[in-house]
């Protein structure tokens, strides 16, 4: 029996109803409040609204309508972003099949039923979507909305874990057929093993002058991911395409200093990853999430970085290619000629005065500006020499330049640099 009312005119309320000085308000949990009438229309007309609420209260509900009290709920709203969203993605799938059903006549050989054809398409999404039902159904029991929790003993799908490793190759040709802001995206996902809605959420009020701070979205743990040269190097492309200055506006922006969407920059990078693939001339299954995974491991063997041109170099020295054919060495500027931790072209200055001194032409191929390319050819002594631009630009050798066929690409991970006959 509940205790008396200190006014002695509330006792003749409804039980859980009671006034905020305006309007009468029945509260059936701790966390909702139901306002009914207001204070002026007396105790006769709030008993009429309570019986027509608690009425409607009692009446079986479908699962949409449990699931949008659930949507409504603080419990809700208390959640993570990122768990929001995933909850209203997976909401289209279940009101597809459930939505209309009685929310206490679901039963558990339903749910089976889902997951069984929901799986032919997705396991781990059919997994996902039930793990959210279950939630909404184990939210609804303990407010007397439903009898039971039918996901409750359904067996989930074995997780499957991901063990696609990208190689150095694979990087480097999606990187290379990537648009700017692709190739943003992938450097700070790789370089600070970040989830794609981190790297797309990033702001420029998160880039410190010790790093790069990190909140992640799903699990919430802070990092400051320390500055290295090839990161420095992301973050300064990344200025030319966003408003550094507004502190927070994002740092991968689109057009009209507008957000990236998960999809809108999916499809950026699908059509990179389609390109590299048909370079490689294999298919190409790798995800971005990949690219934090590559990452980790990779900075576990080698400190995050590619091997230094120069240790390439000395492997080189011993495996140089005969000289009694013409040859056309076409190479990388970024990652071969110019060190990743240095980011000078100078460890190399002792492999192109050989191919020079040989009078072996040599082709830089680079994403960067026309204006880059030509002051770094003066400073390398190829004045005058053709190179390629890889966005979308060919190349065209004079006619005392050998006929071939060329390879193109870095020597990064070969004992020796790419070169045609």
């Amino acid at each position: 029996m509940g205790r008396k009312r200190l006014n002695p005119e509330h006792n003749k309320l409804p039980n859980r109803v009671y006034t905020n000085g305006y309007s009468y308000v029945w509260k059936p949990t701790s966390s909702e409040s139901i306002t009914l009438t207001p204070i002026k229309d007396g105790i006769a007309a709030v008993w009429k609204k309570y019986e027509e609420v608690v009425n409607q209260a009692r009446k079986p509900i479908t699962f949409s309508q449990l699931w949008e009290k659930f949507i409504s709920s603080a419990y809700f709203i208390e959640l993570k972003p990122r768990t929001q969203q995933d909850y209203m993605q997976h909401q289209k799938k279940l009101f597809s099949v459930f939505g209309e059903m009685k929310a206490d006549g679901i039963k558990p050989e339903h749910v089976r039923e889902f997951m069984d054809k929901r799986g032919l398409q997705s396991k781990t999404q059919a997994t996902h979507e039930m793990a959210s039902m279950s939630r909404v159904y184990r939210w609804g029991y303990e407010r007397g909305y439903v009898k039971g929790n039918p996901c409750a003993g359904v067996m989930k799908f074995k997780a499957v874990k991901r063990d696609r490793h990208i190689t150095d190759e694979e990087y480097l040709a999606i990187y290379r057929a990537a648009d700017d802001i692709v190739k943003i995206a992938m450097e700070i996902a790789y370089l600070c093993a970040a989830r794609l809605s981190d790297v797309l959420g990033m702001k420029w009020q998160q880039i410190t002058e010790q790093g790069i701070f990190i909140q992640q979205g799903k699990t919430g743990i802070k990092q400051i991911k320390a500055w290295t040269p090839r990161l420095q190097a992301a973050i300064d492309h990344a200025k030319g395409f966003s408003t550094p200055a507004d502190v927070t506006s994002a740092v991968i922006m689109r057009q009209h200093n507008r957000h990236y969407s998960k999809r809108g920059f999916s499809n950026r990078w699908m059509e990179a990853r389609s390109k590299a693939a048909a370079q490689l001339g294999y298919d190409l299954d790798c995800t971005f999430y990949d690219l934090k995974a590559k990452g980790i491991s990779d900075y576990k063997g080698k400190a995050a970085s590619w091997t230094p041109v120069s240790q390439y170099l000395k492997q080189a020295e011993n495996s140089m290619p005969s000289l009694t054919d013409p040859l056309l060495v076409i190479t990388d500027l970024d990652g071969s000629l110019l060190d990743h931790h240095t980011y000078s072209w100078q460890p190399a200055a002792p492999w192109l005065a050989k191919l020079k001194a040989n009078g072996i032409p040599i082709v830089i191929c680079s994403s960067k500006t026309t204006a880059e390319i030509v002051t770094l050819q003066a400073q390398m002594g190829l004045v005058g020499s053709p190179f390629i631009a890889e966005n979308g630009a060919a190349v065209q050798l004079d006619a005392h330049w050998p006929n071939a066929q060329a390879s193109v690409g870095g020597f990064a991970g070969r004992t020796t640099p790419p070169c045609v006959r």
